[in-house]
């Protein structure tokens, strides 16, 4: 299997992963290696190939963030920024799909009874799912559980995928009491999927819809992520779920930004301005607007490194307190803005041949701006973030 996705040519400019085990750092670079000769299957199939699938499970690769204690490999969530940062720029539909993949490590909130017979039927398991509340849980009269049913959009991976977590609605079974969100692990055999993905951008992802219809789930498969941190051993302890999910997507618009610059700065190189003989990266506006946008990029991911630090240091100790949990949101919304800003002026700037499709500026710039409706980087986290900084509301320690 291996051997179908090795490619002579390697990525140029991708980091050494010096955390990260020799075969896995090897792995990363397989995957990038093989990106661009898959890049267009998977956008017209909608979904990665098995085969690179099959080989970024083997290498574990959806399972860098998973507690060591659940055969994870129980990296530091920095080290998950570097890989996704790197695959992303190779190709966002597989920097997203190896974001989403890093949902197995949201076993390290679920029972550790349900977590360990997750990973022993399944070791290195693929999960997807979706945290919109779109299911209803209907407690079960007299007995354990209750019976889920909806439908839930946007579940990147989900073809590939061994096991779905989907939040859903769990409505008390009598009173007047408020529905609370929680969330379901089930095999994928219990969900129908629905082939829904005809989209604009992150054609490669398969984020399809899946539908549960009157399913039993026992009361230990279900969990409140938002309870309480992480009680596993390793660099998740004391991280909130939030603060997770945060770093899982940090590293896509940080790896697609940088792809955008260097993919813009080989072109302007060779290009020229019409009816001149001046290449485009002689332009002194060019000059200046490229050095801001890799300036930007840069402090973004500056950013984003040091709010990292800052919440694995006090989650290893006390506890990261919501405004440093905040500072982490403010930082990844910081670096989607950054690069959207760069891949417009990019796409912009480089001239009219980027309407093609061939061209990988337009692909880039329809992948970020799909990979920026997810409710990580919308206005609704923005504001909380923004109110937890500015002391403007206190009940906020769940969601930040």
């Amino acid at each position: 299997m291996t051997e179908n996705v090795i490619s002579t040519e390697r990525e140029p400019g991708l980091p050494t992963f010096p955390e990260l085990p020799p075969p896995l750092a090897e792995a990363v670079h397989t995957v990038a290696d093989r990106a661009r000769s898959v890049s267009s299957e998977a956008e017209t199939e909608g979904g990665l190939p098995s085969s690179l699938v099959d080989h970024m499970r083997e290498a574990g690769l959806f399972s860098l963030a998973l507690p060591r204690e659940l055969g994870g490999l129980g990296a530091r969530p920095a080290a998950m920024v570097d890989v996704v940062a790197a695959l992303s720029a190779a190709d966002p539909s597989i920097g997203w799909t190896t974001l989403v993949g890093q949902t197995s490590a949201f076993l390290a909130w679920a029972a550790p009874e349900i977590a360990e017979r997750v990973t022993e039927r399944t070791p290195f398991p693929i999960m997807a799912g979706s945290m919109a509340p779109t299911g209803r849980g209907t407690p079960i009269p007299d007995g354990d559980g209750r019976l889920l049913s909806g439908r839930w959009p946007y579940n990147s991976g989900c073809r590939h995928a061994d096991w779905y977590v989907l939040s859903f609605l769990d409505h008390p079974a009598e009173g007047d009491g408020r529905p609370r969100v929680l969330m379901a692990v089930l095999p994928s055999s219990e969900a129908r999927l629905v082939d829904t993905w005809d989209v604009m951008g992150l054609r490669g992802t398969g984020s399809d819809d899946l539908i549960v219809e009157g399913v039993r789930v026992d009361d230990a498969w279900t969990f409140d992520p938002f309870a309480a941190p992480s009680a596993y051993e390793g660099p998740l302890r004391g991280w909130t779920f939030y603060s997770f999910l945060m770093a899982m997507m940090a590293g896509f618009p940080l790896g697609v930004g940088e792809r955008a610059l260097a993919e813009f700065t080989a072109r302007a190189r060779d290009r020229s301005r019409l009816g001149t003989r001046h290449r485009l990266i002689e332009d002194p506006l060019i000059q200046a607007d490229l050095l801001r946008h890799r300036t930007g990029m840069r402090a973004a991911r500056l950013l984003v490194d040091e709010a990292l630090a800052t919440v694995a240091e006090k989650a290893a100790a006390e506890g990261a307190a919501p405004p440093e949990r905040a500072a982490l949101v403010a930082a990844v919304q910081h670096a989607m803005r950054s690069a959207t800003d760069t891949v417009d002026w990019a796409f912009r700037s480089v001239g009219g041949s980027a309407v093609y499709t061939a061209h990988p500026l337009q692909g880039l710039w329809r992948d970020l701006v799909a990979g920026g409706q997810h409710i990580a980087f919308g206005a609704e986290a923005e504001g909380r973030a923004a109110r937890c900084l500015l002391g403007l509301e206190e009940n906020l320690s769940h969601l930040v």
